[in-house]
């Protein structure tokens, strides 16, 4: 039996890469020149950081996104950056970021899943 917080989705791994790739860009949007990193340096962070990320089990069953949150934390946390982690079911946690912006441009939304569905 599903628990209250669970939701039927088919989650897919490649999105999930996909909008992590895009953190940098995100994170880049957000910075000074004076704080970017140069291309190849944040290419490389970025390539760890999806590889540490994939290898993190959170087959759904059970999930253990908590997992995931805790390794996005220590990141966000090296960085200066206020997160918030949420866990309405222990081992199911998620975690939220916020980047404040001038105003000057629209905000972004960075949104995945952190679980993954095992292939049938």
């Amino acid at each position: 039996m599903k628990d209250k917080h669970f939701v039927d989705t088919i989650a897919c791994p490649m999105t999930l890469l996909k909008q992590l790739a895009l953190l940098p860009l995100a994170l880049a949007a957000t910075v000074s020149s004076a704080q970017q990193l140069p291309p190849a340096q944040s290419a490389a962070e970025t390539t760890t950081f999806l590889r540490d990320l994939v290898r993190i089990d959170t087959q759904n069953p059970p999930g253990n996104e908590s997992e995931v949150a805790l390794y996005i934390a220590e990141i966000l946390k090296h960085e200066g950056i206020p997160y918030e982690l949420l866990e309405p079911v222990p081992g199911r946690a998620s975690i939220v970021a916020r980047l404040k912006g001038t105003g000057a441009k629209q905000p972004i939304l960075l949104l995945a899943h952190e679980d993954v569905v095992p292939k049938a």
